[in-house]
């Protein structure tokens, strides 16, 4: 994983440039912003933006992710934009309390195909799914067809994608399921909060908790009084 916090920019003696192509399979995070006029190609592994994000043509290539999580919730309007061609391109977006997230805004004759989306929390490493409808890509042509779109979700999760063409957007939305509690929370948090779960879990030798991906970093959560669970 390589951070890169200067702007990336051209020769300013020079008129043109070639913009950038992420190649490899770690983490590349550009929290400078950009000042070039070629295209951002994500090649492989997961290309991070941050600061001024650039407006220039955006390829997102099959198996490769583009993230937008920089610590803003903020919509990436890109001229133009081919992602999910010949396999699913991922798309990383910041989600917080009150169901707000990043946003990618599909210009006129985006090409788009299959999406994997999985939403963070502002970190950037842990996931993020707790309940709610979040509007992930607006659009200005034609709707998008999400019947190739998948997410992320931890088992336990139940999130789909509702095309709303009046208000030309995309929500994704996300429940609980009753078969696992599985923890939602960045970070440490009380076991007795019902928020931090997909469903409060019941002191009871037949129920199930997952701890995945969410906490992110070495946590702890806190137990009140003494609970009962079945396996863990």
């Amino acid at each position: 994983a390589v951070t890169v916090t200067q702007t990336i920019s051209r020769d300013p003696a020079l008129r043109s440039d070639g913009g950038i192509t992420k190649m490899g399979s770690g983490r590349l995070s550009l929290f400078g912003g950009g000042a070039y006029s070629g295209p951002t190609v994500v090649g492989q592994g997961t290309l991070r933006l941050g600061g001024a994000l650039p407006t220039n043509a955006v390829v997102v290539l099959a198996g490769a992710t583009l993230s937008l999580a920089d610590g803003r919730f903020r919509a990436f309007a890109p001229v133009s934009l081919t992602a999910g061609q010949s396999g699913a391109s991922g798309l990383e977006l910041e989600a917080g309390a009150g169901s707000v997230c990043d946003a990618l805004a599909l210009p006129l004759g985006a090409s788009v195909g299959a999406l994997s989306v999985s939403l963070v929390a502002s970190n950037g490493v842990s996931s993020y799914w707790l309940p709610g409808d979040y509007t992930v890509v607006t659009y200005a042509g034609t709707a998008p067809d999400v019947g190739s779109w998948s997410t992320l979700a931890p088992t336990g999760v139940f999130a789909t994608f509702e095309v709303q063409p009046t208000l030309k957007r995309v929500v994704l939305h996300v429940s609980g399921t009753a078969s696992t509690s599985v923890w939602l929370k960045a970070g440490s948090g009380a076991w007795s909060t019902s928020a931090n779960w997909t469903v409060a879990p019941a002191s009871d030798p037949a129920t199930s908790v997952l701890f995945g991906s969410a906490p992110g970093a070495a946590a702890s959560v806190s137990i009140g009084s003494a609970v009962t669970v079945g396996s863990m």
